[in-house]
């Protein structure tokens, strides 16, 4: 059986991926719109950062 990558390896892999994912969504996203709609609730920019 193969050895795993060492965790901060893997932890950066998975950092990178997520951060890619995040990028490539943004771009075809209406970030606009999402900010209107964040701000039309009072909490509800604290629930998306935690």
């Amino acid at each position: 059986m193969r050895r795993l990558w060492s965790p901060w390896l893997r932890w950066l892999a998975w950092l990178l991926l997520v951060a890619t994912l995040g990028a490539g969504l943004a771009s075809i996203a209406d970030l606009g719109a999402i900010a209107a709609r964040l701000a039309g609730a009072p909490d509800m920019w604290l629930a998306v950062t935690g």
